[in-house]
């Protein structure tokens, strides 16, 4: 089975930017982030959640998942990136839909634990998904 590849972004493309696990650490940096991608052409969607709070993380585990699968779900989007990585990531992953992600491929961008979204999104074949819960 081959790796799903999604196609090259170009500018006027849309980015939403989600947060797996916590969110940025301040409006600064984030807003400095997005006036770079701005800057190179591309347009850029904050994930409803994204900059939310609870404990260590931004908003519960099915919200964060609920903004991932929703940013593999928009058509108008091309590319999503974390905002930073974080043992949070772990606790999304029974939400997931990968099945969604299968059918619509785009470019994932995160590091450190946001790579454990990595495997299933580049092949969903790799893990057995079937049992897993799923937000709606």
């Amino acid at each position: 089975m081959n790796p799903l590849k999604p196609k090259r972004l170009t500018p006027g493309d849309t980015i939403a930017i989600v947060s797996p696990a916590s969110p940025s650490l301040t409006t600064v940096h984030q807003n400095r982030g997005i006036e770079a991608l701005e800057h190179l052409g591309y347009c850029v969607v904050i994930a409803k959640h994204a900059n939310d709070k609870h404990l260590l993380f931004a908003g519960n585990e099915k919200d964060r998942a609920g903004d991932i699968n929703a940013a593999f779900r928009d058509k108008s989007v091309q590319a999503i990136i974390c905002t930073r990585g974080g043992c949070g990531t772990s606790q999304v992953l029974p939400y997931i839909d990968f099945t969604s992600i299968a059918k619509n491929p785009k470019i994932f961008i995160g590091y450190s634990d946001s790579n454990g979204c990595e495997p299933p999104a580049k092949n969903p074949h790799c893990c057995n998904t079937s049992s897993r819960e799923r937000s709606a």
